[in-house]
């Protein structure tokens, strides 16, 4: 994901990670902590939400929502429980929780999700019969309120209703999810996949769109009802709400941007199209072909999910005084989320981020250099190594395989010497022999999640070469660090592993 804020580092496929940045206890990392938890919730197969969506009147300058979240829950493994702890945006109340038609007692109250203290939900205590291992139960929560985002604690959280639009993301909790009010209890949330079946109901001036698919859209009495159903499990339940612009890109993938559209919008669905274009040729078919791509309110962020990818609008109007460096930026905001579409989950013990973020600025780069000429990309790269430089003395000791346990290096690392690990990668090795390594990467861990050793152990067998050496200094030890800061070239790297 691609964030224009200092501090926090965003959402990714299947992880709440633009909380990871903000501070980690000193004897505890969020990796262990999240195992840990992730291991005690009880899990969610499925969720059925419906929400009605007011805009903003007298009363209610801020809008309303009114929701009711049906969860198909699972007690944990080797646990009897009998209370399940909740978190919802601090702005929404819970009218009623019930189980089997039954009412459950419980207790609500607004708290920090600790350590941090400027980010507040409601957490919810239910108090309900007792489930033995592996039990399931269908939990229904009525709730409303309010959403007016987190921006005193990330400023691109700006979801919430206005007059025009409605912007409600995982991020701002506006639907119940299981777990403690902790950091670890939202990154344990985080990994969690599951389908959802959402039902809109917003002014019939709007329409609405989600990750998956329509399956009914109607009017009636100035209301216009929606209900969506995911085609692949996912980490969360995004929508938009609002008035748009259809713009196709591919073959079922949509660009929804707000009228009117632009020269620059119609130039960044063509940066799309070549784009998905290019991932396609080089890393097979998209594993997710159903998509829709949305505009979203400026400073909002750009984010990735199985079916959905939520663009801000300086994403969509990219800026530049040179037709390249439009272009460039362009890549920079659709080029990258696109190609998230094809990296795979992390399964690291301390999460590098490498395996996203990394792997898909490389891939912004290869973009760039098809669209607008290898000096282009050997300028992208540049910044890539200069974004690493900036990180100073804490990035370059960081191994890149450590880099998830020190806040102030991690992106540095990942994002800035992450995609030249591939770039030395190709000149040692080619661009077809890199392409494979990604494909073979996706075809064995989409699923089931990937590491570092897998990526290294992939690459050793794709190209036929021990790699150890390289993948020493690149991923294991800070040795390349001092190649980036000697401001050598990617091929005169890549002789230091094939020259004798």
């Amino acid at each position: 994901m691609r964030v224009m804020t200092s501090g926090h580092v965003a959402l990714a496929l299947g992880a709440f990670w633009m909380l990871a940045t903000v501070g980690w206890g000193e004897s505890d990392t969020a990796a262990d902590g999240e195992r840990r938890v992730a291991s005690a919730l009880p899990q969610v197969a499925a969720y059925r939400l419906r929400v009605r969506i007011e805009p903003p009147t007298a009363a209610r300058p801020s809008g309303w929502i009114v929701g009711e979240s049906r969860l198909c829950v699972r007690s944990a493994r080797g646990q009897t429980m009998s209370a399940i702890s909740m978190r919802l945006y601090h702005g929404l109340r819970v009218r009623d929780v019930r189980c089997d038609a039954q009412p459950l007692s419980f207790e609500q109250q607004v708290v920090p999700v600790q350590p941090w203290e400027a980010m507040k939900v409601n957490r919810i205590a239910v108090h309900m019969p007792a489930m033995s291992p592996g039990e399931s139960r269908a939990l229904v929560v009525r709730y409303e309120g309010v959403v007016n985002g987190y921006r005193e604690f990330a400023p691109y959280i700006v979801d919430g209703v206005t007059s025009t639009d409605a912007l409600l993301r995982e991020d701002v909790c506006w639907y119940p999810r299981i777990g403690p009010a902790t950091r670890e209890g939202l990154l344990a949330t985080g990994d969690e996949r599951a389908h959802y079946r959402l039902y809109v109901d917003v002014p019939s001036s709007w329409e609405t769109v989600a990750a998956g698919r329509l399956r009914k859209c109607e009017t009636r009495g100035g209301r216009r009802l929606y209900e969506w159903a995911t085609v692949y499990p996912s980490p969360r339940c995004d929508l938009v709400c609002g008035q748009f612009q259809r713009i196709p890109i591919a073959a079922a993938i949509t660009l929804h941007c707000r009228p009117p559209s632009s020269a620059k919008t119609v130039a960044v669905a063509e940066t799309a199209r070549r784009a998905f274009a290019l991932c396609t040729q080089w890393l097979g078919p998209c594993p997710f072909p159903d998509l829709a791509i949305v505009e979203t309110p400026a400073g909002s962020g750009g984010q990735t999910a199985p079916g959905l990818i939520l663009m801000p609008s300086d994403g969509l109007r990219p800026e530049g005084d040179t037709q390249q460096e439009m272009v460039a930026d362009a890549i920079g905001w659709i080029g990258h989320e696109l190609s998230h579409l094809w990296t795979v989950p992390s399964r690291e013990e301390h999460v590098s981020r490498w395996l996203d973020e990394g792997i898909s600025n490389y891939l912004g780069g290869r973009m760039l250099e098809e669209c607008a000429g290898p000096r282009a990309r050997e300028a992208y790269m540049d910044r890539q190594r200069q974004y690493f430089r900036e990180g100073g003395h804490l990035a370059y000791q960081t191994p890149l395989a450590e880099c998830g346990r020190v806040d102030e290096a991690r992106d540095p690392v990942a994002r800035g010497k992450g995609p030249w690990v591939l770039y030395v990668l190709e000149h040692m090795v080619g661009r077809e022999q890199v392409d494979r390594m990604l494909r073979e990467l996706r075809l064995r861990h989409h699923q089931s999640g990937a590491t570092l050793h897998h990526f290294a152990d992939i690459a050793s067998e794709v190209s036929g070469r021990r790699l150890d050496k390289f993948f020493d200094a690149w991923f294991w030890d800070t040795a390349s660090s001092d190649l980036l800061c000697a401001r050598l070239t990617a091929a005169e790297m890549a002789r230091r592993y094939t020259e004798p």
